[in-house]
């Protein structure tokens, strides 16, 4: 039997709406068929809910109610509402499917071809997305629609952009209760003999300049959205300003970083490589060559699981730091899960190191977890918050300790940005580090506040 309330209600949906000018423009609707008044009265509790959340532009909480109608009943309506919906979700295979399935029962329908079209071109299909302009224009439409497909003729006939370039530029202060990362005690009494610290050694309070600078180019030699290569450059400076010796605390890195981006099958794999370089008191720290592959797979536009793998060969100044040199592997993996078109991002992960030194007291194996959330409000200010926790375990004692070093160490951070006029922004970031260990040498505890003023391009 036909649900006659439900389709009233439905029908009259659609009155208001066309009138308001907001609704589906064609004149098809199909009875929703039903066996029994009960399944009629909650399909048209679901109907009702869904068109809801539609005109309040709620398009998450839309598509799954409007999906599961539209795969019960074979209805146009149905069909465009959730098209739209995933298109807005960026759910683009869906909304291609759902359009196809209108076109397929009236081919007449061109509006709904060039909303398709739309779909396909932010899909990256750009030949389908012609040919379905191309189909539209072939019927003689009105003026204004013939202008609007022209447009995007023209749009698509541009050669694509090959080659971008993001700029970034910070400069500010920051203020650290610890600059050397050492004990708070002049002596320490747990190893076999009583160890005494150098003051450029414990700990030490201090503010700082910060420089930081980065240049991103992407060459796109092909289609859109699939294979890309990346480069990088990355330079960060850390300045001590105070008067006692600080140019033994001054840093300086310099990353230079290059390889492939595939985006493929609802994946976004990385492939780069680059080469550091590190200054610590104004000489020669350390340089190492790194890989960092990572695979990011969408499960759906708001869901995805990652996966990463690092490989670090660093090499040490051998005067001063003998038994540093070391190979160092992490492993991570873990969900991101994207909220409210990006407003919203969670993350979190689970890390495995294994760090292989020249000196057996530096070699540890290392298991942890990373969390974070940031969000986006709509004043454009962003707030991230981010902790790490990790467990060390050493493969020998160190000097003057009779037992296996253990480490538990932990880091969070919080961090606000704001963007004004064009290219400016401003940021703020507190943050906290401690390392605890049973051997009382290694342990510490750091605070830290920065505040930079950049321009982004």
């Amino acid at each position: 039997m036909r649900l006659k309330g439900c389709i009233i209600h439905k029908i009259m949906v659609l009155i208001v709406l066309n009138i308001l000018g907001i609704g589906p423009v064609w004149a098809e609707t199909t009875a929703i068929p039903t066996e029994d008044a009960g399944a009629g009265a909650a399909v048209e509790k679901r109907l009702t809910k869904a068109l809801t959340y539609y005109y309040q532009e709620n398009f998450r909480e839309a598509l799954p109610l409007f999906q599961g109608l539209s795969e019960e009943i074979d209805d146009l309506d149905l069909y465009f509402w959730t098209a739209t919906c995933a298109a807005h979700e960026k759910e683009y295979d869906l909304a291609v499917r759902h359009f196809r399935k209108m076109l397929a029962k009236n081919p007449e329908l061109h509006r709904v071809r060039l909303d398709l079209a739309d779909v396909l071109i932010q899909s990256g299909d750009v030949d389908a997305a012609r040919l379905e302009l191309e189909t539209v224009k072939k019927t003689s439409p009105p003026a204004t629609v013939l202008e609007k497909i022209e447009n995007r003729l023209k749009l698509l006939d541009q050669p694509p952009e090959r080659f971008m370039v993001a700029a970034l530029f910070t400069t500010g202060l920051q203020w650290d209760d610890n600059i050397s990362s050492g004990p708070g005690s002049i002596e320490i009494d747990d190893a076999i003999t009583t160890i005494t610290i150098d003051k450029n050694s414990r700990k030490k309070s201090g503010k700082s300049r910060l420089t930081g600078f980065t240049l991103n180019t992407c060459y796109d030699p092909g289609r859109p959205k699939e294979f890309m290569w990346n480069n990088a450059i990355y330079f960060y400076d850390n300045h001590h300003l105070d008067d006692y010796p600080a140019s033994e605390f001054n840093y300086r890195t310099v990353d230079l970083i290059t390889g492939p981006w595939w985006m493929t099958g609802g994946s976004l794999i990385k492939f780069p490589v680059g080469y550091n370089d590190k200054r610590y008191g104004n000489e020669r720290l350390s340089n190492s060559l790194h890989v960092d592959p990572s695979v990011e797979y969408f499960l759906s536009p708001r869901f995805s699981l990652t996966g990463a793998y690092t490989f670090i060969n660093e090499k040490f100044a051998p005067k001063l730091y003998h038994g540093s040199d070391h190979q160092h592997h992490r492993f991570a993996f873990g969900p991101t899960y994207y909220i409210d078109k990006q407003m919203h991002l969670a993350a979190g992960y689970l890390n495995f190191e294994k760090h292989h030194a020249d000196s057996d007291y530096l070699t540890y194996d290392s298991i942890g977890l990373t969390l974070s959330y940031a969000i986006t409000f709509p004043t454009g200010t962003e707030a991230k918050i981010l902790g790490n926790w990790a467990h060390r375990r050493y493969a020998e004692e160190p000097p003057l300790y009779t037992e296996i070093r253990k480490d538990q160490r932990s880091l969070l951070t919080l961090a606000l940005n704001q963007r004004f006029l064009k290219y400016g922004f401003a940021s703020l970031e507190l943050g906290s580090i401690e390392n605890r260990s049973n051997a009382e040498l290694f342990q510490y505890r750091k605070n830290f506040l920065a505040v930079n003023l950049g321009m982004i391009y």
